[in-house]
Formats: C-alpha cells, sequence, structure tokens
C-alpha cells in the first residue's frame, strides 16, 4: 500500500483504513446541487428528485380558491388505521373517523382538486416517514411532531381524544402560535 494515498489507524481491535476525499470540482456541485433558479425540466432532464419546498412561513402560505376552506387534520396513526379529526377553517372539530392508508389519500386528492388546502398533523413513530411521504406527494402539507404526552391528566390512551388534541395543536400553529 502506498502510505501517501492512505491512512491507517488502529483503535484497540479495530483497524480502519481512512481513504482521502475526492475534491468536489464545479461539474459536480452543479449536477448535485441544484440553485433555486433551476427549472423543473432540468433536474427531470439531470434525473435529480424534484422535491416540493414546503413553506412553513405564515406570509408564504397557500390560500384556498375562493369559496373554499383550509382542511387540518389531525391523526392518530397506529398499525392498522388512522383516526382522523377533522376542522374546516375555524369551525369546530368534526367527530373523529377512522380511515387506512388507501381511503385517505384519495380522499385528501379529492379535496385538493375541489380547491381546499390541507394541513396534516401526526406524531413521530415507529413507521418512520413513510406516510410523511405520502401525504406530501398527495399536496397535503404534513407537520411532524415528536411523541408528547397530549393530555396529562387522562389516565388512558384513547385515538379519538389524541386525534382531536393534535387537530386543536395544528389549528393553534397555524393561527401563529409557536409552543
Amino acid at each position: 500500500m502506498n502510505s501517501s494515498s492512505r491512512t491507517v489507524t488502529q483503535s484497540k481491535s479495530r483497524i480502519y483504513v481512512l481513504k482521502p476525499l475526492k475534491p468536489i470540482t464545479a461539474d459536480t456541485t452543479a449536477i448535485t446541487t441544484p440553485s433555486p433558479n433551476t427549472s423543473v425540466d432540468s433536474l427531470i432532464a439531470a434525473k435529480l428528485p424534484v422535491r416540493k419546498i414546503q413553506s412553513l412561513h405564515p406570509t408564504q402560505r397557500p390560500v384556498p380558491t375562493p369559496g373554499k376552506c383550509v382542511i387540518k387534520l389531525g391523526l392518530d396513526v397506529d398499525l392498522q388505521k388512522i383516526t382522523v379529526a377533522t376542522q374546516y377553517d375555524h369551525s369546530a372539530i368534526k367527530p373523529v373517523a377512522a380511515f387506512s392508508v388507501a381511503e385517505l389519500l384519495p380522499w385528501i386528492r379529492q379535496r385538493l382538486a375541489e380547491g381546499h388546502v390541507v394541513w396534516t398533523v401526526y406524531e413521530a413513530c415507529g413507521f418512520g416517514y413513510t406516510l410523511h411521504h405520502q401525504l406530501t406527494t398527495a399536496g397535503a402539507h404534513n407537520l411532524l411532531i415528536g411523541p408528547v404526552r397530549l393530555d396529562p391528566q387522562r389516565r388512558r390512551k384513547n385515538d379519538g381524544l389524541d386525534a382531536r388534541a393534535l387537530c386543536t395543536r395544528l389549528s393553534r400553529y397555524l393561527d401563529g402560535q409557536e409552543d
């Protein structure tokens, strides 16, 4: 081995071979990190992933078409079902409903096609970011929150109450409360 190109370090019983990094040239940075002014067509031609950036600043939030509303969904995710609490604009939260992922995504797409804006929130759980990617691909604006005890006075877990609490927190967040 050429000692100038590799460095060998030994730590107790393991030996690590460290390779020097290749310098990044101007051509590779243009391909791997597109500029904000890059068009979607050029990204597709370069076979780079096209990501829809979620704007969370209150002045950049999407506005529904006239006569339509902002739909807020609090999702309590379980293995077999998703318990959903729904709020239209600032009306009262509707009774909870149970959906599967296969039922929820077309429902969201239909509301978006009607001209509504859909926001969803759920607690991070052991299912990873699969549901997040499915919701954002469907067109919803999704937020993830860390697992938290939503109601400290309750002793039992209830999916409907958790979904309502998440919907309430989402509504307050969209109104400007950041806590």
